[in-house]
């Protein structure tokens, strides 16, 4: 599975959960994540990757920095991550 299916799965799941998911990018920065997706008056940034897919060092780095400040990078790489991701957001654990 490709990507690109996984990140349009989980613009789909967070709508029908009634959040928003918007393209996340910030021009001349590399590694931030692909998604910020708002849910019940709360922002979560989630990285999408293909099963196979890794990180880059730019993007370890990025996440590294938020979380640093507080902030997690939720990284998912299937329709069943994208499934388990969305369940806690629904049951409020995250």
């Amino acid at each position: 599975m490709r990507e690109r299916k996984v990140e349009d799965y989980l613009r789909q799941q967070v709508m029908r959960a009634g959040g928003l998911c918007e393209k996340h990018v910030s021009p001349g920065t590399w590694g931030v994540p692909d998604r910020l997706v708002t849910y019940q008056g709360k922002m979560f940034l989630v990285e999408l990757k293909s099963p196979t897919g890794t990180l880059t060092n730019h993007q370890i780095r990025d996440h590294q920095m938020r979380l640093l400040r507080g902030v997690t990078v939720y990284v998912l790489n299937s329709k069943e991550a994208v499934d388990a991701w969305i369940s806690k957001l629904e049951g409020k654990e995250l």
